[in-house]
C-alpha cells in the first residue's frame, strides 16, 4: 500500500499536467464550437434593449437640439434688437456731437483768425516802436512796447 500511495503521489501532478492540456484543448474545441450560436442568442435577446436604448438617446438628443434652437433664435433676436435700439440712439447722438463739433471748430476758426491779428499787429508795431491799442474782435488792449536791442 504504502508503494502505491507514493507512486500515486508522484504521478498525481504528471497525470494532472497531462489530463489539464487535453482538458483545455477540449474546452477550446467546445467554446469555438458554440461561440457563435451563443453570442447570436446574445446579441437577439439584447438587440430590443440596445435599440430602445438608441431611441432614448435619439429623443433626448432630438430635444436638446430643439432647444438649443430655440434659445439660439430668442438670443439672437434679443441681439438684433439691443443693436437696432443702439443704433438708433447713437445715431440720434451723432447728430447733437456733429453740430457741437462744429460750433467748436467754429470758435477755433475765430481764434485762429483773432491770432492771426494780433500777431500781425505785434510784429507792426514792433518794426515801427510804438504802442496803440488794436481791437481784434469784443475786447481791446493796448500791446506794450518792445524793449529795444542794442547789440
Amino acid at each position: 500500500n504504502l508503494l502505491v500511495g507514493g507512486l500515486l503521489t508522484i504521478a498525481a501532478p504528471v497525470l494532472a499536467m497531462l489530463f489539464k492540456d487535453r482538458v483545455d484543448k477540449e474546452i477550446k474545441a467546445k467554446a469555438l464550437q458554440y461561440a457563435p450560436d451563443v453570442v447570436r442568442t446574445v446579441a437577439r435577446k439584447l438587440e430590443p434593449e440596445l435599440l430602445a436604448a438608441i431611441d432614448r438617446c435619439c429623443e433626448k438628443l432630438s430635444d436638446f437640439v430643439t432647444n438649443a434652437s430655440e434659445e439660439l433664435r430668442r438670443s439672437l433676436i434679443e441681439i438684433l434688437t439691443d443693436t437696432k435700439r443702439m443704433l438708433a440712439v447713437e445715431s440720434m447722438d451723432k447728430g447733437a456731437a456733429i453740430a457741437e463739433t462744429d460750433a467748436k471748430l467754429a470758435q477755433v476758426a475765430a481764434l485762429h483768425e483773432r491770432v492771426g491779428l494780433l500777431r500781425s499787429g505785434l510784429w507792426e508795431r514792433a518794426a515801427t516802436g510804438t504802442s496803440a491799442e488794436v481791437v481784434g474782435g469784443e475786447e481791446s488792449f493796448e500791446i506794450p512796447t518792445m524793449p529795444k536791442i542794442e547789440g
